[in-house]
C-alpha cells in the first residue's frame, strides 16, 4: 500500500454556476409591494385629556386650590354651615351641573338642579343651594355662551386627528391627539369648544391663561379645523371658581404647538 505525501495542497475547488432562471409558473410571483419600503408611521402620542393636560408634552399643571383655603376667606364664608363647602366639593357640584342641566329642557332646569343640590348627601343649607343655583344660572342663561348650552351642544365629546405640518412644523407632522371635550357646539358658520377647569384659580386675565391649557385647546382647534374648515373655531374655558367663562383669542392660542 503506498503512503500519502507528507504535504498535500489544498486546492480550491470551484464549481460551475447555474444561470439564473425565473420560477417556475405554478410558484406564483411576490405581490409588487414586497419590494417597497415600507412607509414611515409617527409615533402615537400618548392620550389628551381635557383635564391633565400633563399626560402629553404639554407642560405641569397649574395648581389647585387648597380646601383649606377657603376656611381663612372669612369674606367668603356667611356661616359656620358654609364652611363645610369644601372649594373641591363646591367645584365638583358646579361641574356636574353644568355639564348635565343643557340635556334638560330649559324650563325644568331650575327645579332639577334645585332638587339635586337638596340631597343630604351633600350637606348644603338652603342658603348655600340659593347661592349656587344663582352662580350656575349666570353661566347657562348669559346670552354671551347660549351656544355652549343650547340645542346643538353636546357634552364629553370625542377628539381625535393628527396635527399637520401647518400647525407644528415640518418634520414633526403626524402627531396624535386623542381627547375630549366637556362642551361641543356645532352652529352654521362656527364650532364652539368649551373645557371645564375644576378647582383652578382663573386667571385675572385670559392673556395670563397657564400655557398648558393654551397648548391643549390648541391642539383641539387645529384638530377641529381639518374637518371644518370654513368654521370659526371658538374655544373657551369654564373654570368652576366663579363660576366663569373665558374666550381664548386665536392671537393667544397661534404659536402654542
Amino acid at each position: 500500500m503506498e503512503e500519502l505525501p507528507e504535504t498535500v495542497s489544498h486546492l480550491p475547488v470551484s464549481f460551475p454556476k447555474k444561470a439564473k432562471s425565473a420560477p417556475p409558473a405554478w410558484s406564483g410571483t411576490a405581490p409588487h409591494w414586497i419590494a417597497e419600503k415600507a412607509p414611515l408611521e409617527n409615533a402615537l402620542a400618548r392620550p389628551l385629556t381635557p383635564s391633565r393636560p400633563e399626560g402629553v408634552e404639554f407642560g405641569p399643571p397649574p395648581a389647585a386650590r387648597s380646601p383649606l383655603d377657603i376656611l381663612y376667606r372669612k369674606d367668603q364664608i356667611a356661616s359656620a354651615q358654609a364652611s363645610r363647602l369644601k372649594a373641591l366639593q363646591r367645584g365638583q357640584l358646579i361641574h356636574r351641573l353644568l355639564q348635565r342641566l343643557p340635556e334638560v329642557p330649559r324650563s325644568e332646569r331650575y327645579q332639577v338642579a334645585k332638587s339635586w343640590l337638596s340631597r343630604p348627601a351633600w350637606q348644603l343649607t338652603q342658603k348655600n343651594i340659593n347661592a349656587l343655583l344663582r352662580e350656575i344660572f349666570n353661566v347657562l342663561d348669559d346670552p354671551r355662551f347660549l351656544p355652549l348650552f343650547g340645542e346643538n351642544s353636546r357634552a364629553e365629546q370625542s377628539i381625535s386627528g393628527t396635527l399637520s405640518a401647518a400647525d407644528i412644523g415640518e418634520g414633526s407632522e403626524g402627531r396624535v391627539v386623542l381627547g375630549k371635550v366637556d362642551r361641543f357646539s356645532l352652529e352654521k358658520d362656527s364650532l364652539w369648544l368649551c373645557d371645564y377647569k375644576t378647582n383652578r384659580h382663573p386667571p385675572q386675565h385670559v392673556s395670563l391663561t397657564p400655557a398648558p391649557y393654551l397648548r391643549q385647546m390648541a391642539a383641539y382647534k387645529a384638530v377641529m379645523k381639518q374637518l371644518y374648515p370654513r368654521h370659526d373655531i371658538r374655544c373657551f374655558l369654564l373654570w368652576t371658581e366663579g363660576p366663569e367663562i373665558t374666550e381664548l383669542p386665536d392671537s393667544l392660542l397661534k404659536g402654542q404647538l
